[in-house]
């Protein structure tokens, strides 16, 4: 996760659905990720009583508030809304729109990152079962 965190390329992980373990650490460390409305984070190993790996014990405490310590006890799944709003996605994308990202990138087009976030920029309206 180190590596991932400091290298200089660009990565883009895009998660949909069940994000947990080792994709969670590739996840949160990249420079730029995408989480879509099905997406669940969860740290599996903490609600089977273990410790979260180096990487997230690192992470963890430089959330806002105390939602860090929350998921290092707890192992609660995170959803969408709670993902971006404590940092550790940094963009929403509709899962309909994964097809036309790839297609940017593929072509070439989405070279220029300004302009993917600009048609990539939705709001998240909160729904009742967030943590924050």
């Amino acid at each position: 996760q180190w590596t991932v965190a400091t290298t200089g390329k660009l990565l883009m992980p895009v998660s949909s659905g069940v994000c947990g373990g080792p994709g969670a650490g590739i996840f949160a460390h990249s420079n730029l990720n995408f989480a879509t409305e099905s997406t669940s984070f969860v740290l599996p190993q903490t609600a089977m009583g273990f410790f979260v790996d180096c990487g997230f014990t690192y992470l963890l405490p430089r959330l806002p508030g105390n939602i860090g310590m929350f998921l290092a006890l707890t192992g609660k799944r995170v959803n969408t809304t709670d993902l971006v709003r404590c940092g550790l996605a940094q963009h929403y994308m509709p899962v309909w729109d994964m097809d036309y990202l790839r297609f940017l990138l593929t072509s070439g087009e989405g070279s220029d990152r300004d302009k993917l976030m600009e048609y990539f920029y939705f709001l998240i309206n909160a729904d009742t079962s967030c943590l924050l």
